[in-house]
C-alpha cells in the first residue's frame, strides 16, 4: 500500500516519471502563488480559492504522510527506546500528525469548491464528446482567426472554442504556469467544471501511460506547448503527443500552442502531428493564449 501511495506523488516527480526535486520546488511554488492569486484577484470568489487550498495542502499533507512512515519505521527498528535517536521517532510522529490535519484540512477546502455545474459547463463537456468523432474537421484550429468562428459546427462544439479563444495569458517563462493560468480560466469560466492539472493515465494495450498536462471533465486532454523553437523540443513534444494519442482513450486530445507565431502550421511537427490522424486519433491543434510575432 506503501509503494502505491508513493507513486501516485506526482509533485516529486517530472514528466518522465523521474523523482525530481526542481519540479516539485516549482509546482509547490506555482500552487502557493495560484493561492495568493486567487485571494487577491479583482473578481474573488470563495470558490476558486478554497479549490486552490484543497489542490496545496492535500498534496502537502499527503507528502508528509507517505514519507514520513518509512523513515519512522527504521528509525524505531534501528534504535532503542530510550536512545536521543528513538525520541525523534516521536517528533515525526507529530509530523505525521501534522500532515493528517493539512489533508483533512484539503478535504474540507474540496468540499466547500464544489459547485454545480452551469449550462455552459455542460455545453463544454458534450461538445469536447463530439470533437472525439469530428475527422472532418482540420488538423489546426488557429483561434487567433475570425473565420474559426463563422465555421458550420454544432453549438457546443463552438461553446469550446469560443472558451479556449478567450484565454489570453501574459506572457511567461515555464509550462507549468501557463497550466496553471488555463485551469483557472476554465475554473472560473466554466463553474463547476473539473480541471485535473498534471494527470496520470493509466497504459492501454501494452504501452506506457504518461502525465497529461491538463484533462476536463475526464473528457478532454490537453497537452501545452511553448513555442518549439529548436529540433531537440519538437522531438520531444512529438514523441509525447504520439504516446498520449495511443493511450487516451477517453475523448479528444488537444495540442494547444499557447506561443504561435505566424505559419505555424506549415511546420514539420505540425505534419508528422497529422499522421495520427491517419490511425483514427482524434487529435487537434490549437493556436491559443497568445500569438507572438
Amino acid at each position: 500500500m506503501y509503494l502505491l501511495l508513493l507513486a501516485r506523488l506526482w509533485w516529486v516527480r517530472d514528466r518522465d516519471g523521474s523523482w525530481n526535486w526542481p519540479a516539485f520546488s516549482r509546482r509547490l511554488w506555482s500552487a502557493t502563488a495560484n493561492i495568493r492569486r486567487s485571494f487577491f484577484a479583482a473578481e474573488f470568489s470563495w470558490e476558486n480559492l478554497f479549490r486552490e487550498l484543497a489542490q496545496a495542502l492535500s498534496a502537502a499533507g499527503f507528502c508528509i504522510l507517505v514519507l514520513g512512515t518509512p523513515i519512522e519505521a527504521l528509525l524505531s527498528t534501528a534504535t532503542s527506546a530510550d536512545s536521543p535517536t528513538a525520541q525523534g521517532t516521536g517528533w515525526l510522529s507529530t509530523i505525521q500528525t501534522t500532515g493528517f490535519t493539512i489533508v483533512i484540512a484539503g478535504v474540507v477546502s474540496w468540499i466547500l469548491s464544489r459547485r454545480r455545474k452551469s449550462a455552459e459547463t455542460r455545453s463544454f463537456e458534450i461538445g469536447a464528446q463530439q470533437l472525439a468523432v469530428r475527422s472532418d474537421l482540420p488538423l489546426v484550429i488557429d483561434l487567433f482567426d475570425a473565420a474559426v468562428t463563422r465555421m458550420p459546427l454544432p453549438n457546443e462544439i463552438h461553446r469550446v472554442l469560443d472558451t479556449l479563444a478567450a484565454w489570453r495569458p501574459r506572457a511567461m517563462d515555464w509550462e507549468v504556469d501557463y497550466e496553471a493560468s488555463l485551469k483557472r480560466f476554465l475554473i472560473k469560466r466554466l463553474p463547476g467544471v473539473k480541471v485535473d492539472r498534471q494527470r496520470q493515465i493509466d497504459p492501454a494495450l501494452g504501452k506506457r501511460g504518461g502525465i497529461i498536462d491538463v484533462v476536463v471533465d475526464d473528457v478532454l486532454a490537453i497537452e501545452l506547448k511553448k513555442e518549439l523553437r529548436s529540433s531537440g523540443e519538437s522531438d520531444r513534444a512529438l514523441a509525447q503527443v504520439w504516446k498520449y494519442a495511443e493511450v487516451w482513450k477517453r475523448g479528444p486530445l488537444f495540442v494547444l500552442l499557447c506561443e504561435t507565431r505566424s505559419g505555424f502550421a506549415d511546420s514539420p511537427i505540425i505534419r508528422r502531428m497529422g499522421e495520427l490522424r491517419g490511425k483514427g486519433c482524434p487529435i487537434f491543434v490549437i493556436a491559443a493564449g497568445r500569438r507572438i510575432s
